[in-house]
Parts: structure tokens; C-alpha cells; sequence
């Protein structure tokens, strides 16, 4: 995965190398999403030129809200946050609750300065996990999952909330998420949870 950030303009050549990461590797289909920036008309003329189309499928909302401390949700669940070799020791638990999706980035990026892994258990079984990343006044809620037996029993909102009090222990201001608006009950739990839409993603995809 490649990002571009905000340190300077982007030049037809980044957009160029990246998609041809893509072309040499031989991917067949692959997406480019993009948030709003000054750079976007030029940007999107870009994608075109090099056959990338609108995605016609689910949207992709961006949500944010102020970082304060909240009241623990009561799912009667233990949420904590763990270190890396409580996540080490739950491995094969971690694995089922993002089944069937791969989830190496939640391993990869445990004890990491900047990253808070937490588990949700019920009794010992970690039955949902989630990430907050966080950097200066910016925290940011994302790779979350539960296990496909756990859910709809309130995991989710737990993690959310512990989260958002971590973040207000780090001195963090603003909070942000993403969801896929097809996602009925995640974009629901983070707006029962204070998140506001502040903008949908434009998303692009290139298939061979």
C-alpha cells in the first residue's frame, strides 16, 4: 500500500511510479483513493489518462470528532490494551477474529511507537481487536474486527470507546475513522459513538 501525504506537491511522476508498481507486479485490478486536496483536479485527470475509472460501488465516508473522555460502553466484555507478546500468545485467536481477511499489519505493527493494540475478551477468548494509531494532537481509529460468532453483542463500541480514552490520555484533539458506507453496523457504532461525516473518499480503480 502507498500513500502520499501533505509535505509537498504531487508530481505526475509520483502518480506514474505508483501505478507502475502495480503494472510490473502484474496486479490485475487495484484501487486509488483519494481525499480531498488542492491537487485534485489535476490528480484526477491523471488517473484518467492512465485508465482508472470511478468506482461504482460503495462509497467510502471519512468520519471525525473531538478526542474526550467517554464513559466504558457495557457489553460485559474486558477491553484492554495489550502489549506485543499478549498479541504474540493470542495469535490463533487475533487470526479467526479477521477472518477471512489478512490481518499481518496488526502483528507487524504491535509495541511500534505511535500504535495501541486492543483486545476485547470474553471470559480469556480475545473475541475482537482493534488499533489506534496516534500522532501529536491526531488519533485515528481503524483496523478493527470481530469474530463472525461475537458479533452484534456491543465488542465493537467497547473498542471504540477505549480507544477514544486513550487518546484523550495521549492529549490527542481530534479523532478520525473510516468505514464503507455498505457497512451498515460499523458506520452505525462510530456514529452512535460521536463520529461525524466529514467527507467521502473519491475512489478509482484500474482492471486489466
Amino acid at each position: 500500500m502507498f500513500f502520499f501525504g501533505c509535505g509537498r506537491r504531487v508530481s505526475k511522476n509520483d502518480l506514474l511510479e505508483i501505478l507502475n508498481v502495480f503494472s510490473e507486479s502484474k496486479i490485475q485490478r487495484f484501487f486509488f483513493w483519494m481525499s480531498p486536496n488542492p491537487q485534485e483536479e489535476e490528480m484526477t485527470g491523471w488517473l484518467g489518462d492512465n485508465g482508472l475509472k470511478p468506482f461504482k460501488g460503495t462509497t467510502y465516508p471519512t468520519l471525525i470528532r473531538p478526542v474526550e473522555n467517554v464513559d466504558p460502553f457495557p457489553a460485559g466484555l474486558a477491553v484492554r490494551r495489550v502489549s506485543g507478546r499478549e498479541v504474540e500468545s493470542r495469535k490463533d485467536a487475533i487470526l479467526r477474529i479477521f477472518e477471512p481477511w489478512p490481518c499481518s499489519f496488526f502483528f507487524q505493527c504491535v509495541d511500534r511507537d505511535g500504535f495501541d493494540h486492543f483486545l476485547a475478551y470474553d471470559g480469556d477468548t480475545p473475541v475482537s481487536a482493534a488499533i489506534l494509531a496516534h500522532d501529536g494532537e491526531f488519533a485515528y481509529l481503524g483496523w478493527a474486527g470481530t469474530a463472525e460468532a461475537h458479533r452484534g453483542k456491543g465488542s465493537q463500541n467497547a473498542l471504540i470507546r477505549a480507544r477514544l480514552n486513550r487518546a484523550a490520555e495521549l492529549g490527542c484533539r481530534v479523532a478520525c475513522s473510516e468505514t464503507l458506507a455498505m457497512l451498515k453496523t460499523s458506520l452505525g457504532n462510530l456514529e452512535r459513538n460521536g463520529f461525524e461525516k466529514a467527507y467521502y473518499k473519491k475512489v478509482y480503480v484500474w482492471q486489466s
